[in-house]
């Protein structure tokens, strides 16, 4: 139903971006004729801090067998900022 965390790129990748995309916007699939209503992520953006999303995105990427970079309030703060958030 959901893709696996585990050894997900998104979730390593540098710099962490699209992961803290994910989590401030939520994400979706496309719907298609098959599976009119996929599943998605809904957007946390507006119900969680820069410093929660950081932890979160930070614990995401030291857990299951990561062993990514910690991520900075102030990079979700950049981010936020850039898309107008």
């Amino acid at each position: 139903i959901a893709p696996a965390l585990a050894g997900n790129r998104l979730v390593t990748m540098e710099p962490p971006v699209n992961l803290i995309r994910v989590i401030v916007h939520g994400g979706f699939l496309p719907a298609t004729r098959g599976n009119p209503r996929p599943f998605g992520m809904p957007p946390f953006g507006l119900a969680l801090t820069d410093e929660e999303i950081a932890s979160l995105a930070s614990f995401l990427r030291s857990s299951w067998g990561h062993a990514a970079g910690e991520v900075k309030p102030q990079e979700v703060g950049r981010l936020r900022g850039a898309a107008g958030d």
